[in-house]
């Protein structure tokens, strides 16, 4: 299996979370934007046992929040917790991850 066919396996997971049937948002993240920003968000290895939560599950919580403008502590529950999501977009910040994917969506 392809190192990227892995990586989605792992982060795609499924649909479920805190065993909840994961409810589907206009702001998610669909497969063709998931496939392009998979690579940017793997900041580590797919089998890194420090992760959690799902990444894609992460991407559509922060996508939820900057639409909505909602407070952190609003997150819906069908979203991994609002500290984990924070923590992870503090990760991706610091990394300069969006700014790598604006650089290369304009090339």
């Amino acid at each position: 299996m392809a190192y990227l066919e892995r990586v989605m396996h792992f982060c795609t997971g499924g649909d479920s979370h805190r065993g909840m049937t994961r409810k589907s948002y206009p702001s998610g993240v669909t497969d063709d934007e998931w496939l392009f920003v998979l690579p940017y968000l793997t900041l580590m290895r797919e089998d890194a046992p420090q992760r959690e939560h799902d990444l894609r599950a992460i991407l559509n919580a922060l996508r939820w929040l900057m639409r909505a403008g909602s407070p952190w502590r609003y997150l819906p529950d069908d979203f991994p917790p609002w500290y984990a999501v924070d923590q992870q977009s503090r990760r991706w910040a610091a990394a300069r991850v969006f700014e790598a994917m604006v650089r290369d969506l304009r090339q």
